[in-house]
């Protein structure tokens, strides 16, 4: 049918003027607000809306309801209940009237309409409700119209099949949300409700802040349920999200979110899991050809207390020429086979880590604690990797062999340094006697790496322990004891071992390198007092260590060629390693070519870059909860470095570097200040943002 289009107001029309006690309408923020004319003030309307307020506007601001003014004596009362029951039905009706048949209507019949001609094909008899109704609907439509400057023109078929998958998704999304906040919600008031479904939101949120993919489409959820639940949280929107899980008890207030923030695995893969199980089911340990047999040999470990995973086990036998020293390492490259799950897992996550309060592992606890671990009293296959030395200790001929062994002991730390420490002689053949003598190999060992110009480098650190209760204590690191340094000394002896063997047999490995620095170390840091400050002048100056598939010398450690061999059950260089190794012992062939080997690495990498994060960012935080356990507010601190935005100090107890705020500027000539003690105050501590403010004060015993 024809339509009519709506004639504007003209004063000299009485059905389209503006009089007072018009019904009209106007936008705010694109939302239709009703209102009664009170006033004509200077070409503006004075009006009360129905919400109570009073405003002025411009005519061009309103559209005129077809309706007869109100009485002049209708009461501001009888204005606002006009309004109301008005508006109230209008919304009423809107939910009932379907745009949609309009629009199917008008498709490619005109490019404009308006409100008027789309009233009167709707209505026989329109009235002003029928008018406020079809301008609500048209005004709040996002889908079948678009709005232009006097009308509304309809959208195309294809236009509008997008706009309603786009409003169906997020409608879904609101939905969703709206039952995410029912569940909390009900969480809240009773911890034996459910935890919500959809809490991967929440923990990204707070991990990456604002930054997270959804933070902006969750804000007004978690305002909600604050503000509903009157939780007495503020602060950043990744504050508040962490708070949320903790009330909901899906966090606790010490929870690591590095792993999140990193997307770091820390559960297994099912597959992997799985396959852990299939490995130890079928426990081969059988004796092969090209395995020596040395089960009959007595093999020691040294780890931790806590320790499980144990990779490593030493052994020394006297042969005729002097002895020969074993350092048997678990044999992983043997068990896990190149693209199988656990090796995925390996290349993925890259090392072990190990925090304070919470170990996650390369390998599923049933391998790395079970077939892949040298247990006492178990056979297992393993890299032995010998040094014969004669009655001195002096190293000569080395070798390296798959072998058969049976762990005979397990000692930890404490039961190590208890028998070094012992000044008595133990019977020959003994676990006791084996001990000293691998202390004596290990102390000829440094002495021979000093004598090569090894740097000696005395760097203290305190490692944060919690316990149970959450209580952190601190330990501070013991690898100059007795038991840790012939560990660590007949490790660096067997890496040099591998390290030699591939060089000599042209087998590429990962090498580690390190260029001797371009300075005379002791000369470089002799007007440098002794401690702290010195020792980190030292390492100022030495060059960064580098790879490489070549063999290269290590200045550092002295040693002439240098990898990583001891630990494939932590470290998947280790693993990589390995497989070089038995690939040349069992065939005389490699499994990877240099090119190959380039290209594992760059895989591993920033599973190696995570745990380096993690591990530095976890440690500070428990150094920091430790300041805040102990209500520390003053801390002695050692100057150690005075260039730079601001002074660099050790302070005490933690042992760990700190930009402070100085009480004056140090000069120029600040070098002659290292080594300064310090006194500072703790401004602020916040561990869980890993922040510390230190700030000099007046510290009686200073001295320039």
């Amino acid at each position: 049918m024809p339509l009519r289009p709506l004639v504007a107001a003209k004063p000299n029309k009485a059905e389209n003027i503006i009089r007072i006690g018009s019904t009209v309408e106007y936008e705010q923020h694109g939302a239709p607000i009703l209102a009664v004319v009170v006033a004509e003030r200077k070409n503006k309307w004075a009006l009360v809306n129905e919400h109570g307020g009073e405003l002025e506007l411009a005519v061009n601001r309103l559209y005129l309801l077809p309706q007869k003014p109100l009485d002049a004596s209708t009461s501001a009362d009888e204005k606002l209940q006009y309004l109301s029951k008005l508006s109230s039905e209008a919304r009423a009706r809107c939910e009932e009237f379907n745009l949609e048949e309009i629009w199917e209507t008008l498709q490619g019949e005109v490019k404009e309409t308006s409100v008027q001609e789309i009233v009167e094909m709707s209505f026989d008899k329109p009235n002003a409700m029928d008018t406020l109704v079809v301008r609500r609907v048209l005004l709040t439509d996002a889908v079948f119209f678009k709005r232009r400057k006097t009308g509304f023109e309809p959208r195309t078929p294809e236009v509008v099949d997008e706009l309603k998958r786009r409003l169906a998704v997020e409608r879904e999304k609101r939905l969703k949300r709206e039952r995410f906040v029912n569940a909390c919600l009900a969480r809240l008031k009773d911890s034996s409700a459910a935890l919500p479904d959809e809490l991967g939101a929440l923990e990204q949120i707070a991990a990456h802040g604002k930054s997270a993919p959804e933070a902006g489409e969750w804000r007004d959820a978690i305002d909600e349920i604050i503000s509903t639940a009157r939780l007495p949280i503020s602060g950043k929107i990744e504050d508040k999200a962490f708070e949320i899980l903790v009330a909901l008890n899906h966090f606790t207030p010490d929870t690591n979110i590095m792993p999140i923030r990193l997307n770091r695995p820390i559960e297994f893969s099912e597959s992997s899991l799985q396959h852990a199980e299939e490995l130890n089911s079928h426990n081969d340990v059988s004796l092969e050809n090209d395995r020596i047999d040395l089960r009959e040999l007595q093999l020691i470990t040294i780890d931790g207390s806590e320790s499980r995973d144990f990779d490593d086990a030493l052994s020394i036998e006297k042969i005729p020429e002097g002895y020969r020293i074993g350092v048997h390492i678990s044999d992983v490259a043997s068990v896990i086979q190149p693209g199988s799950p656990l090796d995925a897992e390996a290349f993925r996550r890259g090392t072990s880590v190990y925090l304070p309060d919470q170990t996650i592992p390369m390998f599923p606890k049933s391998a790395s604690e079970g077939l892949l671990s040298l247990i006492e009293g178990c056979e297992r296959k393993c890299i032995s990797f010998f040094v014969e030395t004669n009655s001195s200790f002096e190293f000569g001929r080395r070798s390296v062999q798959r072998s058969l062994v049976r762990i005979s002991k397990r000692f930890t730390y404490e039961m190590a340094d208890a028998v070094l420490c012992e000044d008595c002689d133990y019977p020959e053949g003994s676990v006791e006697e084996s001990l000293m003598l691998l202390w004596s190999a290990a102390a000829q060992s440094e002495g021979d790496r000093i004598a090569r110009d090894a740097l000696q480098l005395n760097r203290r650190e305190m490692n944060p322990i919690v316990d149970e209760d959450g209580t952190v204590r601190l330990e501070e690191g013991t690898d100059d004891q007795p038991a840790r340094k012939l560990v660590s000394e007949m490790m660096i002896l067997a890496n040099e071992t591998a390290a030699l063997f591939a060089a000599e047999h042209s087998i590429p490995l990962i090498f580690r390198g390190q260029e001797a620095p371009e300075v005379d170390v002791e000369e470089f840091v002799k007007e440098i007092p002794e401690g702290p400050a010195r020792e980190f002048h030292k390492r100022s100056v030495l060059k960064r260590s580098t790879i490489s598939c070549s063999p290269l010398p290590h200045f550092g450690l002295g040693v002439r060629a240098y990898v990583h061999a001891t630990s494939p059950i932590r470290r998947a260089v280790d693993l990589i390693n390995h497989r070089q190794l038995s690939g040349f012992l069992t065939k005389g062939e490699i499994p990877y070519s240099e090119e190959q080997i380039t290209l594992l690495l760059s895989e591993i990498e920033p599973g190696l870059d995570e745990a380096f994060q993690m591990q530095r960012s976890r440690n500070r935080y428990w150094l920091l909860k430790y300041l805040q356990q102990e209500k520390i507010s003053t801390i002695k601190a050692v100057l150690i470095k005075v260039d730079g935005p601001r002074p660099l100090a050790e302070i005490d107890i933690l042992f760990s570097l700190q930009p402070f705020h100085p009480i004056e500027k140090y000069s120029d000539s600040g070098a002659k200040y290292l080594g300064k003690e310090l006194l500072l105050r703790l401004d602020a501590v916040d561990p869980r943002k890993e922040y510390l403010v230190l700030r000099e004060i007046e510290h009686e015993n200073s001295s320039a």
